[in-house]
């Protein structure tokens, strides 16, 4: 039999992309759950389950289209780029 966690289907955050402005790059989530926009590719910390770089960043939350998926925290970097080419974006 399967448990909770492996019946529930691990599903990235997502954003419009279309939305988003260009410079940002990056999306990743944090321990505390917040979603961050990062405009250069953040690195995660294995001790304190945070992304980090050496750009600006910008609350994904804020976006009307974000919602939140079921990834962990170290899983969570998505590529905004690749996620514009595949929609004709870029």
């Amino acid at each position: 039999m399967k448990t909770l966690e492996e019946m529930i289907a691990l599903v990235p955050d997502y954003i419009d992309v279309a939305a988003v402005h260009g410079d940002y790059k990056w999306m990743a989530r944090d321990a505390d759950g917040t979603v961050w926009l990062y405009n250069s590719k953040p690195s995660f910390n294995v001790g304190s389950h945070w992304w980090s770089d050496d750009g600006s960043e910008e609350n994904a939350e804020v976006f009307a289209s974000f919602r939140r998926g079921t990834v962990a925290p170290e899983d969570s970097l998505l590529d905004l780029d690749a996620m514009r080419k595949e929609r004709g974006l870029l």
